[in-house]
């Protein structure tokens, strides 16, 4: 049974891609992976760090794609997580975007 460490290391690779040409098969790759989790795992608070990560390397800036999939995942994490777990995050997620 997969656990959430090897999740995370799925999504931290996607996270991690830079070859344009890769991009958009990595958030495929993202998106997928976070599906599975569901189905073997829980999600936990480095999941919601690198997706945010990954979400904000991976959809170009300018695109309204890229403010709905972040929205979604803020929302998620303030409802999946502590409060504290929450700030924290939120405080990374505005230094990425800067």
């Amino acid at each position: 049974k997969p656990g959430i460490f090897a999740f995370n290391s799925v999504l931290n690779a996607c996270a991690h891609t830079y070859v344009r040409e890769e991009k958009v098969e990595a958030f495929t790759i993202l998106v997928s992976t976070l599906l599975m989790i569901r189905q073997w795992s829980k999600p936990d608070d480095t999941t919601y760090g690198v997706l945010l990560k990954a979400c904000n390397r991976l959809l170009p800036k300018d695109e309204d794609r890229k403010r709905q999939v972040c929205d979604l995942v803020l929302r998620e994490l303030e409802h999946q997580s502590s409060p504290s777990v929450h700030r924290r995050i939120m405080a990374q997620f505005l230094d990425f975007d800067q």
